[in-house]
């Protein structure tokens, strides 16, 4: 019998210098109309198809969203849009929004180094980009920061423009996100989330939810081995009072990943130096035996108990590991990871500020 070897999918590549310039001065100019034609108030909705089944469709002027769903069969154009979506994703990481902008200056910055390049030969575009970049570290960048207005609760007329260009010119929404401001507070530590329900359009309901909700239950989280983690009969749930956090960025798939926090925990229970029995472990998945053994453990009053959280996931890129994050600053826990293991930890690394929180079937609430 002869055996064939798979031979690895064919690549492209150039070396001619104007195709390559034309290819990408062709696919700045898409991006730059697509993502363009979003931009401020006016601008234009893109449709993007979603990816994840059961998830819709989704309707949105926001650019750095428009540009992380741009592709195409073409090779040397998809390299290209993978290339330049770090601006934009750049912008919105580091500044929160100005992505469309950021997407058109960055367009038109690399079409006029092409023209520049052509007409000064003795300028590479290296030399060129240096250039520029010292040039805005060290004249606009002051500039931009000396004329910027400084915007709080003083002249919260601005503010409210701001939410009005955010809001797509929605007046309405724009003021309900201002009362959300002054219910939560104009700190960068504040948190408005925006649901859409169901019912007439135009109209918003401003709510207070104190505590952390988390739209995952026990059911995604456990699985088959709920049953064992419900201590609250009557109301179908699971209540840890005084929860301390080990928040883990990765799968545990075996239980000496946390055998030695655990150990190290329940042991200071037992000897009376901590009041901390609870311990809740957040991770992106955790295997069947993971899950058997805290099952087993949690039924026994002997041990400390123990309950899994599989983290909440979706379309966004990161969400995971963002959900984390949000979690940290919410209880002080410290996140660990491959780099970070957790077999090394202090004793505030788990966060001892949480009063309780409650697991029900579909949702959890701290």
């Amino acid at each position: 019998m002869s055996v064939r070897k798979v031979k690895t999918p064919a690549k492209l590549f150039t070396s001619n210098l104007n195709n390559l310039e034309n290819t990408i001065v062709k696919t700045i100019d898409k991006i730059d109309g697509i993502v363009g034609s979003s931009l401020g108030p006016g601008g234009r909705n893109v449709i993007l198809e979603s990816d994840l089944s059961g998830i819709p469709n989704k309707n949105t002027k926001d650019g750095v969203s428009i540009f992380r769903a741009l592709g195409s069969n073409d090779a040397y154009e998809h390299l290209i849009i993978e290339q330049t979506r770090d601006v934009a994703i750049r912008t919105v990481n580091e500044a929160g929004d100005g992505t469309t902008t950021a997407t058109i200056i960055a367009s038109a910055f690399i079409k006029s180094l092409f023209n520049f390049c052509k007409n000064n030969r003795k300028f590479s575009p290296q030399k060129v980009t240096r250039i520029i970049s010292e040039h805005l570290k060290d004249t606009m960048i002051p500039y931009i920061q000396k004329s910027s207005i400084k915007i709080n609760t003083k002249n919260k007329n601005l503010l409210e423009k701001v939410a009005t260009v955010s809001a797509n010119g929605d007046k309405e929404m724009a003021s309900a996100v201002m009362e959300a401001f002054e219910l939560t507070g104009f700190s960068s530590s504040s948190h408005v989330t925006i649901q859409e329900l169901s019912g007439p359009s135009g109209r918003y309901d401003v709510n207070l939810i104190e505590g952390f909700p988390i739209e995952k239950g026990y059911e995604e989280s456990i699985g088959k081995f709920h049953p064992a983690f419900i201590n609250d009969q009557a109301n179908q749930r699971c209540l840890l009072e005084k929860p301390l956090f080990v928040l883990f960025d990765g799968k545990i798939t075996d239980y000496t990943q946390i055998n030695d926090i655990m150990g190290d925990i329940g042991e200071a229970y037992v000897q009376g130096n901590t009041d901390y029995k609870n311990v809740v472990v957040i991770a992106h998945g955790f295997s069947d035996q993971v899950l058997n053994i805290l099952s087993y453990n949690f039924a026994n009053p002997g041990t400390i108990n123990i309950v899994p959280l599989k983290t909440p996931m979706n379309q966004i890129v990161n969400s995971q590991l963002h959900f984390l994050m949000d979690l940290s600053a919410f209880t002080g826990a410290k996140i660990f990871d491959m780099q970070n293991p957790l077999n090394e930890y202090q004793d505030e690394d788990f966060g001892q500020d949480v009063e309780k929180i409650e697991i029900y079937r579909l949702e959890q609430q701290l």
